[in-house]
């Protein structure tokens, strides 16, 4: 182990634009990572502790399984300290970010920093904790940039996880510089258990939810190459279509519904993302400023997010 008794990683937040990052999903989608970060410190301690709180399993899910996966000498207690004050716990990509971020602290401390290591240990944290999420928004946390992910090994390959037909390969991705209006319902219309409603519906319609992710996956594709032409309109065609399947399956509530029509008013693409329970509008946008302006006289929460160009930094 490491003499050093302190080291702390920052990742970032991200977002999927196109396609679903799921295991059950397949074929393309396509991330980008947000100017949004969470840092994260550990040190050795006499006591596991959370932000300066004696560590409980059931609020920090995630600590635990990264200390379980990631930390060579789980007799040794080590203290976290989380820095997200400037991140919402529901914005995309925060549960990514949060795991990444934990994940490279705690390599620094094993002095055993590999980022295709902390994608397998992030992937297996994601299980443990019964997350239906892929591993696209762990890679984009780590890469930066953007990155796609899809069923064969192309240009810009990362890593890979899985074998055979069910592997998934990631691929580093250049972007364009773009800016996000991510809105939020406010707190009175935001308790709604956005997970729960996921695993209802892919049961009650798993043959008709795999169709979809097909035809998402084909609209991906589009946009990529709209993306890599630096074509907003194109990517932001595709974000609209793609949100149509979403809508399809039944996702939006009437309260999403009113604010995504007011985000269409001044967008390239809008999509509904879900991250955790919490469900929340995402806008492409050259009037980030007018767009947010707009989401807050309604009464809810907004946040203006560029691109990252930096991942994982220790």
């Amino acid at each position: 182990m490491s003499s050093s008794k302190r080291a702390s990683a920052s990742a970032p937040c991200n977002l999927t634009i196109l396609g679903y990052d799921l295991h059950e999903h397949g074929g393309t989608s396509v991330g980008v990572a947000l100017d949004k970060r969470i840092r994260c410190e550990t040190q050795i301690s006499d006591s596991f502790m959370v932000n300066g709180d004696i560590y409980d399993r059931n609020r920090f899910p995630y600590v635990r399984a990264a200390l379980l996966n990631g930390w060579s000498d789980i007799d040794t207690p080590v203290a976290f300290e989380i820095d997200d004050i400037e991140v919402p716990g529901n914005v995309s990509g925060y549960r990514s970010a949060h795991i990444a971020s934990a994940l490279g602290s705690l390599s620094i401390m094993n002095d055993n920093l590999m980022f295709e290591d902390i994608v397998l240990k992030g992937h297996a944290v994601l299980k443990e904790n019964k997350s239906r999420a892929g591993i696209l928004e762990l890679s984009t946390a780590i890469n930066g940039y953007g990155t796609v992910s899809s069923n064969d090994i192309g240009e810009g390959h990362l890593w890979s996880i899985g074998e055979g037909k069910k592997a998934v390969h990631i691929h580093h991705l250049d972007v364009p510089d773009m800016t996000f209006v991510l809105g939020f319902l406010n707190e009175n219309v935001a308790s709604r258990n956005m997970s729960g409603k996921i695993d209802s519906i892919a049961r009650r319609q798993g043959g008709f939810i795999k169709d979809m992710y097909k035809d998402s996956a084909k609209l991906a594709k589009q946009g990529l190459e709209a993306l890599k032409r630096g074509d907003m309109a194109g990517v932001g065609h595709a974000m609209n279509e793609t949100d149509k399947l979403t809508k399809i399956m039944g996702m939006y509530t009437p309260e999403l519904k009113v604010l995504a029509k007011t985000c269409r008013s001044r967008a390239y693409g809008v999509r509904l993302c879900v991250s955790e329970s919490h469900a929340y509008v995402a806008a492409l946008t050259n009037e980030p400023e007018e767009l947010a302006s707009m989401i807050r006289e309604k009464g809810h929460v907004a946040m203006i997010a560029g691109i990252s160009r930096d991942g994982l930094q220790i």
